[in-house]
């Protein structure tokens, strides 16, 4: 019986090996691929902006691992995102302290307290459903400086 030389076995193993290793990264990244939403958080120190505005983009995605990255375009105010599920009765409200009461609601993510100019992320995850996400820096939630985010199946 003539054997074949161990080389060529190995060279065989190590070509199957490395093709494994390029399957199992290519699953791995593939399932670390996670959506993305712009938030944008403006207000009145921003040129061509009256009041305040949050803007999301883009505003529907599909269900699962979200990753929100919010971008501060205020010249002077600190403003932050809190990541909530919709709903359509008013969020409870302090109206001395101009703040939503943040222990009567379900949240979900926070970028917290971004200075001006500054960037901050968080990751979600996202049932499908809608979600408000909104500043609850003093007077800015009912200032205007909200939005609605859709998650599909």
């Amino acid at each position: 019986m003539r054997r074949k030389p161990m080389v060529q076995g190995t060279v065989r193993g190590g070509i199957l090996l490395l093709l494994c290793a390029f399957a199992v990264l290519g699953l791995v990244c593939t399932a670390q691929a996670e959506t993305v939403i712009q938030v944008t958080l403006e207000d009145a120190s921003d040129p061509g902006v009256n009041g305040m505005k949050m803007s999301a983009r883009p505003n529907v995605v599909s269900a699962g691992t979200v990753r929100i990255d919010a971008e501060n375009r205020s010249k002077n105010l600190v403003h932050e995102v809190i990541v909530t599920p919709w709903s359509d009765r008013l969020l409870p409200h302090d109206n001395a302290g101009q703040r939503v009461i943040e222990s009567r609601i379900k949240i979900l993510g926070e970028v917290d307290d971004l200075k001006p100019g500054a960037h901050g992320s968080v990751t979600v995850n996202l049932a499908p459903g809608a979600y408000l996400l909104f500043c609850n820096q003093p007077s800015h939630y009912r200032a205007g400086m909200w939005t609605r985010v859709v998650a599909g199946r």
